[in-house]
């Protein structure tokens, strides 16, 4: 599963900033001064950009669960970023999560 924003899912690209292409100033790496370009692009082309935040990622795995699972006990796992994603996962308290 693809978070939102990355893989094959809504790819988020700053591409009026130029930070994932070599016209960047610190070419494939994200340079701060990028971030107000970035964040300006990315409203303009999606609207409200907390769709793809840890919480929203969170909710759709939730709601996965909830209506796919029939009610079974599920435990969920993270490493790296995702203990942070199991995290929120486990503070929307959903009745089918029972670990994490």
């Amino acid at each position: 599963m693809d978070y939102r924003g990355t893989g094959r899912s809504t790819l988020l690209e700053c591409v009026a900033a130029q930070a994932t292409t070599s016209g960047s100033p610190e070419g494939k790496e994200f340079d701060p001064s990028e971030v107000p370009a970035c964040a300006q692009d990315l409203e303009n082309e999606y609207g409200d950009l907390a769709s793809f935040s840890v919480t929203s990622a969170a909710t759709d795995l939730v709601t996965f669960i909830s209506k796919y699972t029939n009610g079974a006990n599920t435990i969920v796992y993270g490493a790296s970023y995702g203990t942070f994603f199991v995290e929120r996962v486990m503070h929307l308290s959903p009745p089918e999560v029972t670990g994490g």
